[in-house]
């Protein structure tokens, strides 16, 4: 994946991401989650994350189900993972635009961080 923000870090509610894929005529699912985000100063201090992806462009014989995924925290009730995954199959290219955001409404102010991790499943 490659950040749209220098370093990954963005000024704004939200930070985006490219994600290439190449198949070779495999079957794989990516699977990307993110946990709460987290206040810098103050890691008790945590706010819901919205994740979510899109697939952009497709190349070949490819084919990525579904094609808009997204998911988000609800700390309130306990759900501490945002989860969304992704089916590839074919030959071909495509590329994946990810997206992860703070729940702004009810975030304090100051620095928040959190992590998305990408996992790849093939056959």
């Amino acid at each position: 994946m490659v950040p749209h923000q220098s370093g990954g870090d963005s000024d704004s509610t939200t930070a985006s991401a490219q994600c290439r894929v190449q198949s070779n005529r495999r079957s794989m699912v990516m699977h990307l989650t993110a946990n709460p985000f987290q206040h810098v100063e103050d890691s008790a201090v945590q706010s819901d994350a919205i994740l979510s992806a899109a697939v952009t462009q497709t190349v070949g014989r490819l084919v990525v189900m579904p094609r808009l995924a997204s998911d988000r925290t609800h700390i309130g009730s306990k759900d501490e993972r945002a989860e969304i995954s992704f089916g590839v199959s074919g030959n071909g290219r495509a590329v994946i635009e990810v997206q992860v955001g703070i729940d702004a409404k009810n975030t304090p102010a100051g620095r928040h961080h959190t992590t998305v991790v990408m996992t790849i499943t093939s056959n």
